[in-house]
């Protein structure tokens, strides 16, 4: 890890993985503009990247798992949300 990094996470007095956590967290923000469903599909794929890049390099993984796991459950609401709606037309 880059002696930078550390540096920074020492003065904020928070570890490597929740920075890199927040920082795609608020990359994923303007994708929550255009659309929750997009915003939310990113912040499931981002937070999915991070766990494996976490779980394959020692790093604490708790914090990305859970919000893949709450993401994950968030499209899940969305999708019943959608159940109710019907669409007039088309094949029988």
């Amino acid at each position: 890890m880059n002696i930078g990094i550390e540096l920074i996470a020492s003065n904020l007095y928070t570890s490597f993985e929740n920075i890199v956590l927040i920082i795609v967290l608020l990359g994923t923000l303007p994708f929550y503009a255009r659309d929750f469903k997009v915003g939310l599909i990113i912040t499931f794929v981002a937070s999915g990247g991070l766990f494996m890049w976490f779980y394959e390099a020692g790093y604490t993984y708790v914090f990305a798992i859970t919000i893949f796991f709450i993401s994950l459950i968030l499209m899940a609401f969305t999708l019943y949300a959608a159940k109710d709606t019907q669409v007039q037309g088309g094949f029988i």
